[in-house]
């Protein structure tokens, strides 16, 4: 049995494989997302890639737990940043997604084609958003209308997830500041 890779390391090639992927989804389309693309793109043999992540499957869940993680930490400064404010986990979510760089809507879409053969590859996405639907529910003096704002935001994401937005990115973002404005306007 080899020797064990200091976890430093191992995070360190994890990474550069995620990246990898990304760049795969981004460059050849979310369709075309294979592990032999991954291990040449990021200089590994696909027996490297297969040690840290044994399945396509296990990739792109490692993808979207990179995916909820960073907007996590981009939520939980945003959380911070808002204090005690009225409805502050909405507005710290709606503030976290509009993070131009966050959302690459080709990883979305490997994620998505995969979940329609192993659907359980989106528990992940269905825990974290309960806990979100949690908060903003505990925070809301209308639990509704902020459950609306939501709904709203998430019609946004996938618009742009599928590339099926009818409107302007210029659109785009000042229906994200309205909806942030009403998050905020709902005390």
């Amino acid at each position: 049995m080899p020797e064990s890779i200091p976890a430093s390391t191992r995070k360190n090639s994890r990474d550069s494989i995620l990246d990898a992927a990304q760049q795969v989804t981004a460059r050849d389309g979310a369709g075309n997302l294979t592990l032999d693309k991954v291990a040449s793109e990021c200089g590994l043999s696909k027996g490297g890639l297969l040690y840290n992540y044994p399945s396509k499957e296990a990739l792109l869940k490692a993808m979207l737990e990179r995916l909820l993680q960073r907007h996590h930490q981009l939520m939980l400064q945003e959380r911070e940043r808002l204090g005690e404010l009225p409805n502050a986990t909405l507005r710290a979510f709606l503030s976290a997604w509009n993070n131009q760089g966050l959302l690459d809507p080709d990883v979305c879409l490997s994620i998505l084609a995969a979940a329609a053969q192993r659907p359980d590859l989106l528990e992940p996405l269905s825990d974290y958003r309960r806990r979100i639907h949690q908060q903003i529910v505990r925070e809301s003096r209308d639990p509704l209308q902020a459950l609306l704002l939501w709904a709203a935001a998430d019609g946004i994401i996938f618009d742009t997830i599928l590339g099926t937005a009818p409107y302007t990115g210029e659109e785009k973002q000042s229906l994200i500041l309205y909806l942030m404005q009403s998050a905020e306007a709902l005390a």
